[in-house]
């Protein structure tokens, strides 16, 4: 047929061969052989790509709180391999013993560099016992103001605290911690710690300056004050009765559900009612000083005495002293205003006050660091890893808290 096309009918045939080479693939480009070997074989251990993937993993395992475990499960193996063919993946024990110390080398020397340029810093410490192992930590946690004014935090030390905790031994912990970091005593502004004796016993022989935490002292008032008056811990022994009946009971846990969402709309809406019927009361009857004067809150007494026009003589003629004199003529700025960013906008104005307020600004209020970092450490070591020492835990926490502070945005 192609034959008679081809003789017979010229015109025909040409669009035959037009039609059939459209029709037909094209030709690929077929890989050598050796090339092809290559594609299949698994990269050596001294690769860049396996130290690239090498490093990803145990960034992996640190920041999700990962087990190293996690490197022998079917199921990351098999993503590992769909995502790269040519990796082999390393076992546990080199996770555990080879990247997770390399890695924290690195966060760590990042971390000294920074707090190499800190004229001062302040620390928060506590000290945390696991409720699934016979581990008890020692912590270290660092804050500080840099020259553009922002404030800087970094977890030093998650250690492990075994034997007695006593002053010397708590006081000898911290001889070995600020040396490790470099940290003269002059550069420490402030420790904050809990009210234990020991720990202010140990603050006071090391050689710093410790103040305890401010929220653990008012709780403590708080509570003491509360708890003695016999009618509120008769309430509180009621109240715990009642939370208990619904914890153990399934049924009665599901009825409160069901009573709480019915009554909830109407709850709302008596709540809106007399809400604006109290705005209406107060807007009408009472003058906004009156009101301000008798609640008695810190914040009502900061406003009375920056409302207070103090006047003052100049005394002095030194370059510090015309700087605190023109601080002072300074309007106040709004309390819901950063000091950061003033003292950011007015350390030319002011170098020696703002050398000053680097120092004050930097300490902490309360030692809630420590308490969040011992959140951490509870997920480190879990149940699932209670067997884990105290060195392997503390790089997990250091490199869980530390390691978001030098990772590339």
């Amino acid at each position: 047929m192609i034959t008679h096309l081809k003789s017979r009918h010229p015109e025909q045939h040409q669009e035959f061969l037009k039609s059939k080479k459209e029709k037909m693939p094209a030709k690929t480009h077929q890989q050598p052989l050796l090339q092809s070997f290559d594609k299949a074989r698994k990269y050596s251990s001294d690769h860049p790509k396996v130290k690239d993937l090498n490093d990803k993993i145990i960034e992996f395992i640190a920041l999700d709180n990962q087990p190293f475990s996690v490197v022998e499960d079917v199921g990351f193996r098999r993503l590992m391999m769909h995502l790269e063919p040519r990796y082999a993946m390393p076992s546990r024990r080199y996770f555990s013993d080879v990247a997770l110390p390399e890695l924290q080398s690195v966060v760590a020397s990042q971390i000294e560099k920074l707090l190499a340029g800190a004229c001062h810093i302040s620390f928060t410490t506590d000290i945390w016992t696991s409720s699934v192992s016979p581990v008890s930590m020692l912590s270290l946690t660092a804050q500080w103001i840099d020259e553009d004014f922002t404030l800087k935090k970094a977890v030093l030390h998650s250690q492990e605290c075994s034997g007695s905790h006593t002053a010397a031994a708590i006081a000898s912990a911290f001889e070995s911690m600020f040396g490790k970091w470099k940290i003269e005593r002059e550069r420490v502004h402030v420790v904050l710690r809990d009210n234990a004796r020991n720990m202010a016993k140990a603050m006071m022989e090391f050689g710093v300056t410790s103040l305890p935490c401010m929220a653990h002292s008012l709780q403590l008032a708080v509570n003491d004050g509360v708890l003695s008056q016999r009618s509120v811990a008769d309430v509180v022994a009621v109240g715990r009765r009642i939370i208990g009946h619904f914890k153990h009971s399934q049924l009665a846990y599901s009825r409160l559900a069901d009573v709480q969402k019915e009554l909830g709309i109407a709850r709302d809406l008596l709540l809106k009612v007399l809400d604006d019927m109290s705005g209406i009361a107060d807007a009408s009857t009472e003058d906004p000083l009156e009101k301000r004067t008798r609640t008695g809150s810190l914040l009502d007494m900061y406003d009375e005495i920056l409302e207070e026009n103090v006047m003052f003589e100049e005394q002095d003629k030194t370059a510090s002293a015309s700087q605190v004199i023109s601080y002072l003529a300074e309007p106040t700025i709004p309390r819901n205003h950063s000091p950061l960013e003033y003292w950011k906008c007015n350390q030319a104005r002011f170098p020696a006050l703002a050398l000053a307020a680097r120092k004050y600004l930097c300490a902490p209020c309360t030692s809630v660091d420590s308490e969040r970092l011992f959140s951490v450490a509870s997920d480190v070591m879990d149940e699932k890893r209670n067997r884990m020492d105290g060195e392997k835990a503390e790089m997990l926490i250091f490199l869980k808290k530390n390691l978001p502070l030098v990772l590339k945005k």
